[in-house]
This record gives structure tokens, sequence and C-alpha cells, in this order.
């Protein structure tokens, strides 16, 4: 199927599957129904593999500022390498007054 110059598909719209998934066929609906459903550890897993996996600013998509700060402490220990930069972000935004 050709596809039109000026057409682009949304890659994070419900439906589609987004290039994290490659060893997975989840789409963004089913992440999101994942993180909604998931708790504890697991949630925190999931939203350590999505903030370690995106780029920043693909996280929102899916998490808020908010979500990271309340449950940092749960996530940290999954994130590994990501783990000063999201520090460091947490920080900004504690002294911007955004979380």
């Amino acid at each position: 199927m050709a596809v039109h110059a000026n057409c682009k598909t949304d890659p994070w719209a419900d439906n589609a599957v987004p290039y994290i998934c490659w060893d997975r066929q989840w789409t963004v609906a089913d992440i999101r129904g994942r993180l909604r459903a998931a708790k504890d550890a697991e949630r925190h897993r999931l939203m350590a593999w999505l903030m370690r996996e995106l780029k920043t600013t693909e996280v929102w998509n899916f998490l808020t500022p908010g979500d990271i700060q309340r449950e940092f402490e749960g996530i940290r220990p999954w994130l590994g390498p990501a783990r000063p930069l999201w520090e460091h972000l947490l920080g900004m935004w504690h002294e911007m007054g955004r979380v």
C-alpha cells in the first residue's frame, strides 16, 4: 500500500505500536491500560521501562511529572543508567515548583 508524502501517522495514537515495543506487540492503548491496571512493583517496572527506553519528551505520552514524583522511590531501582537524568529532572521541577 502506498503512503502519500503529505499523510502522517500519529506514532502515539491508541492503535500505534511504539518503537520500544520491538519485542512485543503492545499498542499505545495496551501500555496505557497496563499502567492503569498494574500495582506496586509491576507498575514501577513498567514506568521505569518507559522512562529508560523513550526519549524524555515522549514519556509524557504516558506519565506526568506528578506520577513520576509520587512513585519515584519505587521506580528508582529499575532506572539503571537513566536514574541520574530523572533525579536531575525531578530536582529541577521541584525547584521550579512544578512538582
